[in-house]
C-alpha cells in the first residue's frame, strides 16, 4: 500500500524544479531592473530568486551571492546593514518625479490615486530600513 502525497507534493519533482528556477530567472530579471531604476526594489525580488534557486539550482544562489552587483544587496540585507541617506533620498526622488509626471499626463484620479498609494507605501518600506553610514 503507498503512502498518501502530501498536498505540497502535487507537483513532479522535475517540473517543480523547473518551475522554481524559471520563477528565480524572472526575479533576478526584475532585481537588475531594480538595480538600475530606484522605482523597483532590488533586494526583495534578490530574496525570492535565491529562494527559488535554492530549491532549483543550489549552485545559482552562491553565484548570486558572488555576482558583484547582487552580492552587496544580499549582504546588506542578511546583516541589516541598511541603505544610505544618499540612496534612500535618490530613490524616493526618483519614485515620486515618475509617479507624480504619470498623473499629470494621464490625469485619471483612479490611476492617479492608486499611485499616491503605492508612492506612499514604497516610500515607508525604503524609510523603515535603517540607514548606513558611508
Amino acid at each position: 500500500m503507498s503512502s498518501p502525497r502530501k498536498k505540497t507534493d502535487r507537483l513532479r519533482p522535475g517540473l517543480k524544479r523547473t518551475l522554481l528556477l524559471i520563477g528565480g530567472i524572472i526575479a533576478t530579471i526584475f532585481a537588475a531592473i531594480g538595480a538600475l531604476l530606484p522605482i523597483i526594489p532590488t533586494t526583495p525580488f534578490l530574496i525570492v530568486a535565491a529562494g527559488c534557486f535554492a530549491g532549483s539550482r543550489p549552485e545559482w544562489v552562491d553565484r548570486l551571492e558572488r555576482n558583484r552587483l547582487f552580492g552587496p544587496y544580499i549582504e546588506a540585507y542578511r546583516k541589516d546593514l541598511g541603505i544610505t541617506i544618499g540612496r534612500k533620498t535618490f530613490a524616493i526622488s526618483v519614485l515620486w518625479i515618475a509617479l507624480i509626471t504619470s498623473m499629470v499626463l494621464t490625469q485619471i484620479l483612479p490611476l492617479a490615486l492608486l499611485l499616491i498609494a503605492i508612492g506612499t507605501a514604497v516610500t515607508i518600506h525604503l524609510l523603515r530600513f535603517k540607514t548606513r553610514r558611508d
